[in-house]
């Protein structure tokens, strides 16, 4: 299901994007239920290559940031938006991993 629904959004897309923008599209597909596309995998296995780091660490790190970023898109959806005062940036996996949080910003 994952790889039909990818395949459908880079025939609609991947034309524009690399005729217009002159960049690639990998398409990011989600199921209600917490699933990830194949793509996100070879993001992450890429990733952890280029950078000498574990592969498992990282597809969490990936998937952890995914999920609070598709939850906090869809939370002022429903309550509507409340301006945040305080916002730490943590942008290192390393780091976010060994202080034992992960937040998204």
């Amino acid at each position: 299901v994952y790889k039909r629904v990818e395949n459908r959004k880079k025939r609609k897309y991947d034309d524009c994007i690399r005729n217009v923008e002159h960049g690639c599209f990998s398409p990011l597909v989600f199921s209600t239920n917490g699933g990830l596309a194949p793509v996100s995998d070879t993001v992450a296995l890429i990733t952890s290559e280029k950078q000498n780091k574990p592969y498992s660490p990282l597809i969490n790190f990936i998937r952890c940031k995914l999920s609070f970023s598709i939850l906090q898109s869809t939370i002022p959806c429903i309550r509507g938006t409340r301006k945040s005062l305080y916002r730490p940036s943590v942008y290192d996996p390393d780091v976010a991993l060994s202080d034992g949080h992960i937040i998204n910003y």
